[in-house]
């Protein structure tokens, strides 16, 4: 299986095509990081190394190494999508609270409009008796 890197193109490398041969970068396992080149628009086979092969250390260490990259940056995206979770978790929670203030604020106002009900309505059945 062959990955590759964003590719640029070198002057003076030809592909049998006669194209300018563009440089890429493979990252499987055994070549992690071994830049190559090939044919840009596919129209030929041409295919060449640009790096020698790497000594059998690197090839165990690199990927090892990419895989750690790897978890980091999924663990540095997993936390910087966290705190905005909770921003709008607590942007929802003062949303709520600022409409129960209002309901509460209303059932206040009810409440003082049914003391003064009941006060004229003791007072008045005061008076008629």
């Amino acid at each position: 299986m062959s990955y590759s890197s964003t590719s640029r193109m070198v002057p003076g490398v030809l592909c049998d095509c006669d194209k300018v041969a563009r440089l890429q970068t493979a990252w499987t396992p055994a070549n992690a990081g071994r830049r190559y080149f090939d044919c840009a628009e596919k129209a030929c086979r041409f295919w060449n190394w640009f790096d020698p092969p790497m000594c059998a250390r690197s090839k165990e260490i690199i990927p090892g190494l990419l895989h750690k990259i790897n978890r980091l940056e999924a663990e540095t995206n997993r936390h910087s999508v966290e705190p905005a979770n909770e921003l709008q978790e607590k942007e929802r929670y003062i949303k709520k609270m600022k409409k129960l203030e209002k309901q509460n604020a209303q059932l206040r106002q009810k409440n003082r409009i049914l003391l003064v009900l009941v006060v004229v309505s003791m007072v008045w059945k005061f008076i008629m008796k």
